[in-house]
């Protein structure tokens, strides 16, 4: 289970599958309009809860849509 913050504010919490802890995820978050509106840069945070592993991040990346 982790939490990801942009600039300190909730975006989600996501709880994996702990028998698939060899498996790859591919997932996709969007990120409100309203968390990045009128600023140039953000801070993404990926932070494990308390008592658990976020695991590794192997690519990351924000997409302009």
């Amino acid at each position: 289970t982790f939490t990801i913050l942009v600039d300190d504010l909730l975006l989600t919490e996501t709880t994996l599958n702990p028998t698939e802890a060899n498996k790859f995820y591919n997932i996709a978050y969007d990120i409100p309009i309203t968390m990045t509106q009128g600023k140039s840069k953000i801070t993404i945070k990926i932070l494990a809860n308390k008592g658990k592993t976020a695991g590794r991040v192997f690519v990351s990346r924000i997409v302009n849509r």
